[in-house]
This record gives structure tokens, C-alpha cells and sequence, in this order.
């Protein structure tokens, strides 16, 4: 379990890290999707895994 919330870690720091470096196009567009889709998910994953562990 902990591999995958660093994989979405270092998923979402890639995105963010890229973003200057390419030109506005789709590919910018795309970054941000990924950079906010992962943040997302670990902002999901680390509610989950605190309910959890509460009950």
C-alpha cells in the first residue's frame, strides 16, 4: 500500500515539475490533468486510509 501512494507522490511532482518546460499546448493541458488527478487521489487515499484506521 505504501508503494502506491509514492507512486502518485512522485507522479504528481513530475506533472508539476514539467509544466514550465513545455509550450502551451496539449501537452501542458495534459500535465495539468495528471498533476491534479493524482493529487486528488492521494488527497482521497489518505482520507480513506485515515477512516480506517480511526474505526
Amino acid at each position: 500500500m505504501r508503494s502506491d501512494l509514492t507512486y502518485r507522490l512522485i507522479l504528481m511532482a513530475s506533472s508539476l515539475m514539467l509544466i514550465p518546460l513545455v509550450e502551451e499546448t496539449w501537452q501542458s493541458t495534459l500535465l495539468y490533468v495528471i498533476a491534479a488527478y493524482s493529487g486528488i487521489s492521494t488527497v482521497v487515499y489518505i482520507m480513506i486510509k485515515a477512516t480506517r484506521n480511526s474505526v
